[in-house]
C-alpha cells in the first residue's frame, strides 16, 4: 500500500531486510504484532478512504499536522498508535459534524 521496497519496510520495524523475508514465511514475530496490526490498519482505513495511487505519496509527505513528519516517519518513531487514532478522526464524520 505504501509502495515500500524492502529495504524500507524494514526500516519502518527496525529490522533488516532478511527478517522482512522471513516475516513472509513465518509471520512477524509475537513482539511486532501490534506495530504491524496498526500499520496495516492505517493501510485499510486508507485504502477504503483514498484512492490506492496516492496513498505512498501520502504516506511520505510531511504535515503540519504530524509537527513536520509524514506517516512513515511517525511509524518508524513508534508513533503508529497515535497515527492510527489520528487517521480514524480524520475520517470519522460523525464528529466533524
Amino acid at each position: 500500500m505504501f509502495g515500500l521496497n524492502f529495504t524500507e519496510l524494514a526500516g519502518l520495524f527496525g529490522v533488516t531486510r532478511q527478517a522482512v523475508s522471513l516475516w513472509l514465511v513465518d509471520g512477524p514475530p509475537s513482539s511486532r504484532l501490534a506495530k504491524v496490526a496498526d500499520v496495516a490498519s492505517i493501510a485499510d482505513i486508507l485504502t477504503h478512504r483514498l484512492k490506492t495511487a496516492r496513498i505512498g505519496g501520502i504516506a511520505r509527505k510531511p504535515t503540519v499536522a504530524y509537527d513536520g513528519r509524514s506517516m512513515l516517519e511517525l511509524i518508524v518513531a513508534d508513533e503508529h498508535e497515535w497515527l492510527l487514532e489520528s487517521v480514524r478522526r480524520s475520517f470519522d464524520y460523525a464528529t466533524t459534524a
